[in-house]
């Protein structure tokens, strides 16, 4: 991955980080999965939020093929 796509993903993150809820992020929940997924441009990040300690887990980042593939 391109460095300054890996920092635009980096960034996005922190902001989920810092605001879950967000609406100006183009997340949304998984269907027939658990998590969420988080949109980059091209790029697809694949989350779960952990509410008691209050953060975030990256399970997966890739393109969007790459990413909802088993």
């Amino acid at each position: 991955m391109p460095r300054h796509q890996a920092k635009r993903i980096l960034s996005k993150l922190r902001l989920v980080a810092q605001d879950p809820n967000r609406r100006d992020m183009d997340s949304a929940r998984l269907q027939g999965h658990a998590g969420y997924r988080l949109r980059v441009s091209d790029m697809r990040t694949i989350i779960e939020r952990d509410h008691e300690a209050g953060m975030i887990v990256v399970l997966r980042i890739g393109s969007r093929g790459q990413v909802y593939r088993k």
